[in-house]
């Protein structure tokens, strides 16, 4: 496995090497990881050496009505997960289906309990906008109260 920088409160939830990346042609040489705060997916080249690491923020992973953004499609006759960030998208694939279908599921069911907890209303002190963990104190950004949200 390429070495990457994990955060202190940073952990591994799956992580699967010989990974297609969504090019023609391409050997399935890459790697990826699942955390509870990216996803990264280091690109690798035929000798194994890594050439690229790149970080996506689970963050930033589009939920439309309440659909988190990821998906299995075909391409270059081959089977993907494809997963669409709020500036970009990732795609790659895997050696069998039975790891994409795990990998959609773990991916959906993490973003979703992370967002159970998200809680925005309005600042008891001065009326604006507050968000934050549901049962955590947040500060207003804006009159610097807190509350339990």
């Amino acid at each position: 496995m390429a070495k990457v920088n994990l955060q202190d409160d940073e952990y591994i939830i799956l992580k699967e090497s010989n990974i297609t990346p969504a090019l023609p042609m391409a050997l399935a040489t890459d790697e990826v990881i699942f955390t509870n705060k990216n996803i990264i997916y280091i690109s690798k080249g035929f000798l194994g050496d890594t050439k690229k690491v790149d970080y996506f923020l689970l963050d930033d992973i589009k939920i439309i009505d309440g659909n988190v953004q990821i998906f299995e499609v075909e391409k270059y006759n081959l089977k993907y997960l494809e997963i669409d960030f709020k500036n970009r998208n990732l795609m790659f694939s895997f050696d069998s289906g039975y790891h994409r279908k795990k990998w959609i599921e773990e991916i959906t069911n993490f973003i979703k309990s992370k967002n159970d907890n998200k809680v925005v209303t309005k600042c008891v002190s001065c009326g604006a906008q507050i968000s934050g963990t549901r049962g955590r104190y947040a500060k207003c950004e804006y009159c610097k109260s807190e509350q339990i949200l």
